[in-house]
């Protein structure tokens, strides 16, 4: 899982894999419980293929055995979906009590393509009609944040409803988590039952959401593709000879990440590798199957700063406390003077400093390639 955040993931569910007719939940390991026909199909409109679950809007749900989040904590619950036009409101996840008037609590589509916060006795927030579009790609995420006490509704990156004072993200925790209903799960005439299809599903301990967050969401397209691995290959050199370096890949597209509780839009590395030092060749693996645009970047040794008296091995690198462009490599093991030296800067001999025999490299500059497409390979399904 490439997610940032995946250590606040408590729930990620996927519909490409269903040993036994059940759904897998790759986050917290939550089983989770089939209602219904509901079935899952082959679909080409996310992450360039994929499976769908399809919801025919008739009892068609999945239930959660325990919540994937704390009513009372900040959390993030978030999906993938294409709805078809219903007659009747539709929820995307919701609770599920055996009586209608007070087990209310749910998000759903209304059939004029409003979106809709329901909660507690029929308290209702609706967006404007014709926010949805029957029929296309979307992407809801649902934030309570219990700092803020504010719970915001994301449509496609865009904030489509706000709601303030609130201490409670999910009221009548004490009934199912349900997706694809809502309401209540006993009462089929109140026609809240999805209609569509749904391609991933997760909930995060965090108000992880912000306003850029991309629809073509590159941690969902890698937490989709089950099973896939992918690869990046290519040779350093320089000045035209190979070289032995520290390779790393990121990214292209820029991704939020959580830093000292606050996002901030950084690019992920997705894995590393060394150069062969005789040919320069490398290959990195990539984690979860990346098939993302993505650079590399070659890294020379910039080794450790100078510290008095430390002990050093042969091939360890020092930089001085003021760059210079040079770093120096010990080739005779020994212990750093206590104050540090003059630097010699000389690539053909060896000085002494302290009782260690070092002598002067030239420090290359992050060398970087891209953005390229990495190599992609799916396994053929069992048979």
């Amino acid at each position: 899982m490439l997610d940032p955040y995946s250590n606040l993931v408590t729930s990620l569910v996927r519909f490409d894999t269903r040993p036994n007719g059940e759904l897998i939940d790759e986050g917290g390991e939550i089983p989770v419980n089939l209602a219904g026909d509901f079935y899952t199909a082959p679909d080409d409109l996310f992450c360039g293929g994929s499976q769908a679950g399809v919801f025919d809007g008739y009892m068609d749900y999945f239930q959660y055995s325990s919540y994937p989040f704390t009513p009372t904590n900040s959390f993030t619950i978030e999906s993938y979906f294409v709805a078809e036009a219903n007659t009747y409101a539709h929820s995307i996840f919701g609770t599920g009590g055996t009586s209608g008037a007070n087990s209310r609590s749910a998000v759903g589509i209304q059939s004029d393509g409003a979106i809709y916060w329901e909660v507690g006795s029929g308290t209702v927030h609706r967006t404007a009609a014709a926010v949805l579009v029957f029929g296309e790609l979307h992407h809801i995420a649902f934030v309570f944040d219990s700092s803020a006490k504010t719970i915001k509704l994301f449509l496609d990156g865009t904030e489509i409803m706000v709601l303030s004072n609130q201490t409670n993200g999910w009221p009548n925790s004490n009934y199912p988590f349900l997706v694809g209903a809502g309401y209540s799960s006993s009462y089929i005439q109140y026609g809240r039952y999805f209609k569509g299809r749904m391609y991933a599903f997760r909930v995060t301990s965090d108000h992880r959401y912000t306003n850029d967050f991309n629809l073509t969401d590159t941690y969902f397209c890698e937490e989709i593709v089950a099973g896939a691995y992918s690869t990046v290959s290519g040779i350093v050199q320089i000045d035209g000879s190979p070289a032995e370096r520290t390779v790393r890949a990121f990214g292209y597209s820029e991704t939020v990440h959580e830093l000292d509780g606050e996002p901030v839009t950084l690019s992920k590395s997705l894995g590393h590798a060394t150069s062969d030092p005789e040919t320069g060749d490398y290959t990195i693996d990539l984690l979860a199957g990346y098939g993302q645009e993505i650079f590399v970047v070659a890294f020379d040794d910039y080794g450790a700063p100078f510290t008095p008296e430390a002990n050093l091995a042969a091939g360890n690198r020092i930089h001085p406390t003021t760059p210079n462009g040079h770093v120096w490599e010990t080739t005779g093991a020994g212990t750093l003077p206590t104050d540090e030296p003059t630097w010699v800067v000389d690539t053909e001999t060896s000085q002494l400093y302290g009782t260690a025999s070092m002598i002067a490299r030239p420090f290359y500059r992050p060398m970087v390639h891209g953005p390229i497409m990495p190599e992609v390979t799916t396994p053929d399904p069992a048979p």
